[in-house]
């Protein structure tokens, strides 16, 4: 319901992440082999790591696997961990559900993503990294050509 957007607020993001109608079997396919693959969350334990030190390095390891040059620092890692995790006799556990890992099973296109902006009619903010999810430059033109909006910051 666009039109129950009040205020609006993209950190990192240019709408939802769209992908090719032509992909949507591959994506289906991708989400249904992974979920197939993995055991029920409640069966499977989350992995243990030894110490606090290793799951916030494997943390700033992560941030380096995305696409563009994102990174973390190890003081905002180690904070991140020390609140996802939860300590265990034998070292810390994370608490997401294994699911979050998934691949989607459905995404939209640009088109529909184009189709919601057009809806909201409400103050949007949009804050981006310098470093971050590397976007295509015209879908942000676009992006913001539809949400006009009110204030928008690129951050070291």
């Amino acid at each position: 319901f666009p039109e129950q957007v009040e205020k609006l607020v993209l950190l990192e993001g240019a709408g939802f992440l769209a992908r090719d109608a032509k992909d949507t079997a591959l994506h289906v396919r991708n989400h249904v082999v992974k979920r197939s693959k993995t055991k029920a969350p409640k069966q499977k334990q989350p992995r243990v790591y030894p110490s606090l030190e290793l799951a916030v390095q494997t943390r700033v390891q992560s941030a380096r696997q995305l696409p563009g040059k994102q990174t973390i620092s190890y003081k905002a890692a180690e904070e991140l961990v020390r609140r996802g995790t939860y300590t265990l006799d034998d070292g810390v556990q994370f608490r997401h559900d294994v699911r979050f890992t998934w691949p989607s099973i459905q995404y939209m296109t640009w088109e529909q993503n184009c189709g919601i902006f057009e809806a909201i009619n409400a103050d949007c903010c949009i804050v981006l990294a310098e470093d971050g999810w590397p976007f295509d430059p015209r879908l942000s033109e676009e992006t913001m050509r539809l949400l006009q909006p009110t204030t928008f910051e690129t951050l070291p």
